[in-house]
């Protein structure tokens, strides 16, 4: 049953999309086109993760309720919330996510108009707690998550991220860029990082490319990280690439990049050329501030969550046919198919794009 509201309606909505960062950026566009509909509107972002730091100042999210992971089973921090929300007087709530605790969330913030996937699409019985049961035609999650929005009279909605670095973040790296001899545009990023092991391409094969693309190129890479244990994958692809290129001037051939919180991380891919990551957060980071990006997957689907529009090239050697048995991979078997030339043109052909590259 399809709902109808004015443009002009004055709608409070929840989105209730708790995790994880990768996952939040890809539900930016279903903030933005609900605020684009209902100009009107106010929109509660409820999170559990780091993402709240792109959320925040965000155009078309009003207000951003961080809370810990677990909360519901802590009865002050699950009451607590539940008074907020209610408070707040929330006309719609939308469930991206499809999990208990984003379903509950949901019934819990008093919405009459409760919007997720419908069984089979949704987990942990979440489905039982929503007013309005969506089947999604979709793939990819970007419009997946769009097409919750089609009982309530939003069908075909422009995707458009609006993520955009803010100006302290930006302040920052133009700092870090300048202390280092780096100019805007003049380097690309590498993510050689990932929580799940199964998305982590070998490092060596980050260096080898690295390497190749600045001997043919003379653009430097950057290194990010996001914790201890990126850190020591960055430094190992930094000194295997100095060891084996001799300094061509003031010129280096890569850099680590300093310690940053997500949005002065979303500020250094930002102003650069291009990325080069596995299925991880900065992936989308990368989309959602238009940069281009190559994107190496190995037992999650390019078509389900790679980066979204043109401009981009997702590579993965495994067949689709056995996408559901190797999610339950620990290794990194399937990612390990995928070999350094081609990787190597993909990264060479998007910063030709550029207009960067010496003929």
């Amino acid at each position: 049953m399809k709902l109808h509201f004015e443009r002009n309606a004055k709608l409070t909505f929840l989105i209730a999309r708790l995790s994880a960062i990768g996952d939040c950026i890809e539900t930016l566009p279903l903030a933005n086109a609900i605020k684009s509909h209902w100009p009107n509107s106010k929109s509660i972002w409820l999170v559990d993760c780091g993402a709240d730091q792109l959320l925040r100042g965000h155009p078309a999210v009003d207000h951003v309720l961080r809370v810990k992971k677990g909360f519901l089973f802590r009865s002050k921090e699950r009451k607590g919330v539940c008074k907020e929300l209610q408070e707040s007087a929330i006309d719609i709530a939308i469930d991206p996510q499809g999990l208990f605790k984003s379903s509950a969330v949901a019934w819990l913030s008093g919405a009459k108009v409760r919007v997720g996937f419908t069984w089979g699409q949704s987990r942990e019985g979440a489905a039982c707690l929503y007013t309005h049961r969506v089947r999604s035609i979709k793939s990819h999650l970007v419009d997946k998550q769009i097409e919750l929005l089609a009982c309530l009279g939003i069908v075909d909605a422009r995707v458009e991220f609006g993520l955009k670095p803010d100006a302290v973040a930006l302040s920052s790296v133009k700092d870090f860029l300048s202390q280092n001899q780096l100019s805007p545009k003049g380097y690309w990023v590498i993510n050689p990082g990932a929580s799940c092991p199964n998305r982590r391409w070998p490092t060596d094969r980050f260096a080898r490319v690295a390497k190749e693309v600045f001997l043919r190129s003379s653009i430097p890479s950057l290194l990010v990280w996001g914790n201890d244990k990126e850190l020591e994958m960055a430094r190992t692809i930094e000194k295997s690439i100095r060891d084996d290129i001799e300094m061509i001037g003031e010129s280096s051939p890569c850099l680590l990049a300093p310690k940053t919180n997500l949005m002065e991380l979303a500020a250094l891919i930002h102003q650069s050329l291009g990325t080069l990551t596995g299925d991880t957060g900065p992936l989308h980071m990368s989309v959602a501030t238009e940069i281009p990006t190559v994107a190496l997957f190995g037992t999650t689907l390019p078509t389900h969550s790679g980066p979204y529009g043109p401009g981009h090239v997702s590579i993965r050697k495994e067949s689709e046919t056995r996408a559901k048995i190797l999610r339950q991979a620990k290794d990194n078997q399937a990612i390990c198919k995928i070999e350094v030339p081609e990787v190597v043109e993909a990264c060479l052909t998007l910063l030709a794009a550029s207009g960067k590259l010496s003929s």
